[in-house]
């Protein structure tokens, strides 16, 4: 991926974007290839900071805590840790603009219930219920279960307006995602 990225020109759509992803670091690859992602992280990393105003997916796995160094604290946008496995501490100390997303599969094995736990006491003071339809042309907020189990179900096979529904949940103050 790092000699392709490089050398497809792709650098030219950053500044285009507002949602970036997914991006991030594989550490079940050998060292060399570790070293080549990073790089090219790093490089996507600043060209995001550079244009500013950027929300990131990231892939973090075996990785977390490099993911979050390379970001840093002064990154100018957010990230989401997407579909997070990492060390739970890292939750508590990351800065405001990261968030962290889980799937319902993850809390089937010890380390997601680790991670969900880590979530809870922010989840119980910072997030708010509701999803959003993400299918039509106006998001607007669901709270009838019925409507949203529905509602989740169908999204399986319609497109899904990710960014525009998390952009709607941070606008409306949500700082904790679970997927």
């Amino acid at each position: 991926l790092a000699n392709k990225f490089n050398n497809i020109g792709n650098w030219e759509l950053i500044p285009k974007a507002k949602l970036i992803g997914e991006i991030g670091l594989d550490y079940t690859v050998p060292e060399e290839l570790r070293k080549q992602q990073r790089q090219v992280l790093k490089e996507i990393i600043q060209k995001c900071n550079d244009t500013g105003n950027k929300t990131l997916s990231l892939h973090s796995r075996g990785s977390a805590e490099d993911v979050l160094k390379i970001i840093g604290s002064d990154f100018q946008g957010a990230a989401i840790m997407h579909w997070y496995s990492g060390p739970s501490e890292l939750i508590q100390t990351a800065p405001p603009n990261i968030y962290f997303s889980i799937n319902t599969a993850m809390l089937r094995s010890r380390k997601g219930k680790e991670v969900l736990k880590a979530l809870k006491p922010i989840a119980e003071n910072e997030i708010q219920t509701g999803q959003y339809r993400s299918f039509s042309d106006e998001l607007e907020e669901i709270s009838n279960t019925e409507d949203l189990k529905h509602l989740l179900i169908k999204q399986i096979e319609k497109r899904v307006r990710w960014r525009e529904s998390i952009v709607n949940m941070i606008n409306k103050g949500v700082n904790q995602f679970i997927e």
